[in-house]
């Protein structure tokens, strides 16, 4: 269940539009200002030895995560990838001076071509951050356990196509791969298969999705979540989980614990 303040916030959003754009411009406000990332588990790229590492960030949305990852890392070369063109046109306007920032706008997935992506408006509000290449996943995150005064009748499912493509096919060579598609994680993990195996990435995914924890178990990843400084064995992150191997232990300054 969703925290009271929380979902009051998101409610209120949902019937006021302008809020949600002024939040995350107060967010990322806030990431540049206050030097403290979009989410706590976002902190452990900060711990990266590496000066420069190669950072791809699938599921870009409204450019939350590449403000923390450059805040933390800002000589980091940033691969972001996001469907929604409008999305995709903002954050390169953000970045166009950046030439360590290079914006994709297209899916990826399992194999490369076209997609549906589905998009949720509920009371007119187009909830883009939440769009998914799954209809049931677009149209399940909104519901009354996360929204105040929730009617179903007012959520209404618009769909366009997207431009899809395999991570293995971008011929990128990742240090940290950040996941974040909404249910469509398993088939970006099938589509890089490679590039993960011969990169071995660090890698930021939703915390508690079995589905994705067994693709990367697969792999010969581990679950760690990042509290307070340091990566443990078997935990779950707030928002994200991280997967890593034994040889991660000399690529970040943090300890390694049980939780």
């Amino acid at each position: 269940m969703q925290t009271s303040a929380r979902k009051l916030t998101r409610s209120v959003s949902m019937f006021v539009p302008s809020l949600r754009e002024t939040r995350v411009a107060a967010q990322l406000a806030a990431i540049e200002l206050l030097r403290r990332p979009w989410r706590p588990d976002v902190a452990a790229v900060g711990g990266l030895n590496k000066e420069k590492p190669v950072i791809v960030d699938v599921g870009a949305s409204r450019g939350l995560s590449v403000a923390s990852m450059l805040m933390l890392k800002p000589q980091a070369q940033i691969i972001a990838f996001e469907p929604l063109a409008d999305l995709a046109d903002r954050l390169e306007a953000r970045y166009r001076d950046r030439s360590n920032v290079s914006v994709f706008a297209r899916a990826l997935s399992r194999d490369s071509g076209n997609m549906e992506i589905f998009i949720p408006i509920y009371r007119g509000c187009i909830m883009d951050t939440l769009a998914a290449l799954n209809h049931d996943d677009a149209e399940g995150w909104i519901n009354s356990d996360r929204v105040f005064w929730f009617n179903k009748s007012e959520l209404v499912i618009k769909h366009q196509y997207v431009d899809v493509v395999r991570l293995d096919d971008m011929h990128t060579e990742p240090d940290i791969l950040k996941i974040y598609t909404q249910g469509h994680e398993p088939e970006v993990i099938a589509g890089g298969d490679e590039t993960i195996r011969n990169n071995n990435p660090a890698i930021l995914v939703p915390a508690r999705i079995p589905r994705i924890d067994a693709c990367l178990r697969d792999l010969g990843y581990a679950r760690y979540a990042f509290l307070e400084g340091r990566f443990c064995f078997e935990g779950e992150g707030e928002y994200f989980s991280w997967y890593l191997k034994p040889e991660h232990r000399n690529k970040f300054i943090y300890p390694w614990t049980t939780v």
